[in-house]
């Protein structure tokens, strides 16, 4: 490895349950690489605190130049520290001593991998749902709960993008006060405070409609309800066209991979997102400017 420059990925699976091994990598070791197998480290009992090897993690998880030539994404550090603070995995076959020195790194990581981000320039409406169920349904192989997913999601496009609204939904549409000043917790916090109701997810378009509010793209986050109201959201959006914005798009993202669907699926400017993981921000971004 020192040698060579054998990067983690090359070496069998066996041999990465040494500690001598990831004493070896951890000098050159990406910080993606690194975010994810920070359980795997604490369980071969490399990040005692005040230990060389906690040192050089820490290094690593504040470094700006390196946050920046790895871009890596703020929902790539939420599940790592989701994951590292539990003291197990997703599926609970290893398990390890948290070390809150660590956890503490990766929620700062967290705030400073939002300059990663690359803007749309879209104007953007984003749709939370706060109804009941999304507090205590999770994202599935994951300790994430939906709202978690959604207040994250929602920062995501807050913070990177100068024109976004956020909103709530449940069967009537409401402000939540979140805006790109919030922390994780706090949009959290502020949705949870605002649980009610079943759930419309055509409110959002409905509510544009009525107050011609310019949108390019609506984004519902929920769990895993679809439709509940007078009008399907597809056939909303299709109004709205009409009279607003014809070339709006709509994103429904259900965080728990149960059957739905809400987009035309013969329109190209409407997609349906099931399940939750790290490559959904890029999708859906990848989807506002036209590259699939």
């Amino acid at each position: 490895i020192k040698e060579h420059n054998f990067p983690w990925e090359a070496l069998p699976t066996e041999l990465l349950n040494t500690a001598e091994i990831w004493k070896a990598l951890l000098p050159e070791i990406g910080l993606i690489a690194l975010v994810r197998n920070l359980g795997k480290l604490s369980k071969l009992e490399l990040l005692k605190p005040f230990s060389e090897e906690e040192k050089l993690v820490l290094s690593k998880l504040s470094d700006e130049a390196l946050i920046k030539k790895d871009k890596i994404h703020p929902i790539q550090v939420l599940f790592a520290l989701k994951t590292y603070s539990q003291g197990h995995g997703d599926k609970g076959k290893m398990n390890w001593e948290v070390n809150e020195r660590i956890s503490d790194a990766l929620d700062t990581l967290f705030e400073k991998s939002f300059t990663n981000i690359e803007a749309t320039g879209k104007n953007i409406m984003i749709a939370l749902d706060v109804s009941g169920s999304m507090s205590y349904n999770h994202v599935p192989h994951s300790s994430l709960s939906c709202c978690e997913a959604a207040a994250a999601m929602s920062m995501v496009f807050a913070r990177s993008e100068e024109n976004v609204i956020v909103k709530g939904f449940a069967d009537t549409f409401k402000d939540l006060g979140i805006t790109k000043k919030d922390t994780l917790l706090s949009a959290m916090k502020k949705a949870q405070m605002n649980n009610f109701g079943g759930t419309d997810c055509s409110l959002p378009i409905l509510y544009a409609l009525e107050k011609k509010i310019k949108v390019d793209c609506f984004m519902v986050f929920t769990d895993n309800e679809t439709y509940l109201g007078n009008i399907h959201p597809s056939e909303a959006l299709k109004k709205y066209r009409t009279q607003v914005n014809p070339e709006a798009k709509l994103v429904v993202a259900a965080f728990t991979a149960t059957p739905f669907s809400i987009a035309d699926s013969s329109d190209r400017g409407m997609l349906d997102v099931v399940g939750f993981d790290t490559s959904v921000p890029t999708v859906v971004a990848n989807f506002l400017t036209g590259q699939f």
